[in-house]
């Protein structure tokens, strides 16, 4: 029995008209007690029995007229039980009375309230006849489900059902419950000796999700060579049902990788050396001057045979130091380098875009560190159970450029093969298998469309590889006739050419050739991480969630076990990374 006590007023034994709306008639000192005179009966079931509650002050002075709510503890399940009534007044005697018609066998708490009482009374009723035993069930995980999570156990007893007659996840009222039972622990059912009897376990973890899910037969007295048997209710990992579709994110990273390299270098190279973007401008000007056999115009300068004009260029370029890309300023003279004289072309302090090629080099460096690719996975029962047909869709790409996320419209580029029908897909307890399959990609092409939207951000105006390039060389700019001024590869033949003592227009064709070049250059880097039809093969296993416990996966990985495998093709060696996923239910 549990007594709560209430500070307050009391309605005299002897004045006690005015009492029935529940306020006190006069003021007392007394404390008021709400107690229950028998705090545990028994009944059999169908059996009427009434349960009484008395309200008194401290001293165990009566108070009549005074409405008593009736209630269960915790809204328990009553096993078919059902109160004569919602409340009751008390009696001269202090009594308020509810007539309790007993249904299933089961153990349950009626409480009775008042408003001006803190807490509650209550009565134990237990309803059993003479087949009844108490049964101790001891929940425990199956050692190998992998489940280490588990915390506290719900236990429902259906009495005359067995666990095959009704889903584990939305089972029928159950015929008692024990909430927050402990692994391990023993906890006392009372059942009938002579029937059918099952126990379902639902475990959950410490923030309630249910993790581990278990049902034990109670067979009949047969069963039973002891009073009070003990029986064990193994809990394992429930046999989730998986949603009809996904949206999915799955994160990868070819940080370093050759892949990831091919798309650096070329924008790493125009912002490397002290004297660029002019000695790289001058390599690519050199390079479109002549074309030795096998030597591609790439803005690699070939040692020789790329013609008279441009082995007087190279002699007034300072050699390449051993170990070094860059070239000095200086002559072995102490003359200016040609690269010098060029670089001298360009605005002091750096203007944009040449004052942000480090960074966007660096964009380009690093976009495929960590990217996402999202998605939409569809399922289709085939039939066999934990066999599904699956439809994949790539959605989006959101590549990190610049610490900011770009997401790209991969439908939007119009990439064939952006979508892989009758994908295999297995389900067991609750581990979810796609098989290996092929997409369409182009991660060259995404990265790139990705790199011009970071880069357009960057600059402040909106911008593309050719736009780029073109806006960088025509920052250098160099004097012309009747105070006019030259630019872009206008300026650099003027100068150049006067060097060497050549006509003007000597070298102009040669700069605009190798500026092409240079674009065609930087676009190539993105279109070797390019392959061709499915050029993405993609499989995983993932760890499903059931987030509102209705036995249907919401939530697919990351828990730990997930391991989601992509092979990228491109136009060098396949590249492999291993990510995870995360889904959630369309």
């Amino acid at each position: 029995m549990r007594l709560a006590v209430l500070t307050g007023f009391a309605c005299l034994t002897g004045v006690g008209l005015g009492c029935g709306d529940n306020r006190p008639i006069k003021a007392t000192p007394d404390a008021w007690l709400l107690s229950a005179p028998m705090p545990s009966v028994v009944a059999k079931p169908g059996e009427t029995l009434p349960i009484s509650f008395k309200l008194s002050t401290a001293k165990g002075v009566a108070i009549p007229g005074q409405r008593i709510e009736f209630g269960t503890l915790g809204g328990g399940d009553l096993a078919g039980a059902t109160l004569s009534g919602p409340a009751a007044p008390t009696d001269l005697q202090g009594m308020a009375t509810v007539n309790l018609i007993a249904g299933l066998a089961a153990t349950f708490a009626i409480t009775a309230h008042h408003r001006d009482v803190v807490g509650s009374a209550e009565v134990e009723v237990m309803v059993t006849d003479a087949n009844m035993v108490t049964l101790s069930v001891v929940p425990q995980v199956d050692p190998g489900s992998g489940i280490t999570t588990l915390d506290t156990v719900d236990l429902l007893l259906f009495q005359e059902q067995v666990c095959a007659s009704f889903s584990w996840f939305s089972p029928p009222v159950a015929t008692a419950r024990v909430r927050a039972a402990k692994p391990g622990v023993a906890t006392e059912l009372r059942i009938n000796r002579t029937g059918t009897t099952s126990v379902l376990g639902l475990g959950r973890d410490a923030k309630g999700v249910r993790v581990a899910i278990g049902c034990l037969d109670i067979p009949g007295s047969t069963a039973f060579q002891s009073t009070n048997p003990t029986v064990t209710l193994t809990l394992s990992t429930p046999e989730l049902t998986p949603a009809s579709a996904y949206d999915l994110s799955s994160h990868f990273s070819l940080s370093k990788s050759a892949l990831a390299e091919r798309i650096a270098a070329p924008w790493q190279d125009m912002a490397d050396c002290p004297l660029d973007p002019s000695q790289i401008w001058l390599d690519c000007a050199i390079d479109a001057l002549g074309a030795p056999p096998g030597d591609p115009f790439d803005c690699v300068p070939a040692p020789t045979g790329e013609g008279e004009l441009a082995d007087a260029l190279t002699a007034r370029r300072a050699p390449l130091p051993n170990g070094s890309a860059c070239r000095p300023a200086k002559l072995a003279d102490g003359s200016d380098s040609l690269d010098a004289k060029l670089a001298a072309l360009f605005p002091n302090p750096a203007q944009s875009p040449a004052k942000s090629l480090v960074a966007i080099a660096d964009f380009a460096a690093h976009m495929l560190d960590d990217f996402t690719l999202n998605s939409t996975l569809d399922l289709n029962p085939t039939g066999t159970p934990g066999v599904f047909s699956g439809t994949h869709t790539l959605r989006t790409a959101v590549l990190s450029v610049g610490g900011q996320p770009v997401s790209t419209d991969i439908l939007a580029q119009g990439i064939p093969q952006s979508q892989a029908r009758l994908v295999g897909v297995t389900v067991a307890k609750s581990t979810l298998t796609v098989e290996e399959h092929g997409l369409g990609l182009r991660l060259g092409t995404l990265s790139r469309t990705a790199f011009e939207t970071a880069t357009s951000l960057r600059l402040g105006t909106s911008t593309d590889v050719p736009q780029l390039v073109t806006a960088l060389f025509a920052l250098a700019s160099a004097a012309g006739a009747n105070n006019s001024r030259k630019t872009g590869c206008d300026a650099v033949d003027a100068v150049l050419c006067q060097e060497l003592g050549r006509a003007q227009g000597c070298l102009r064709a040669a700069c605009v050739a190798g500026q092409n070049t240079l674009i065609d250059r930087l676009n190539a880097g993105f279109a070797s991480a390019d392959g061709d039809g499915a050029d993405m093969q993609l499989t995983g296993t993932t760890t499903m969630s059931d987030r509102d416990n209705d036995g249907t996966a919401e939530d697919l990985g990351p828990l730990g076990g997930d391991q989601w495998l992509a092979r990228f093709r491109s136009q060098g060696p396949v590249e492999t990374a291993t990510g995870h996923v995360v889904g959630t239910k369309r």
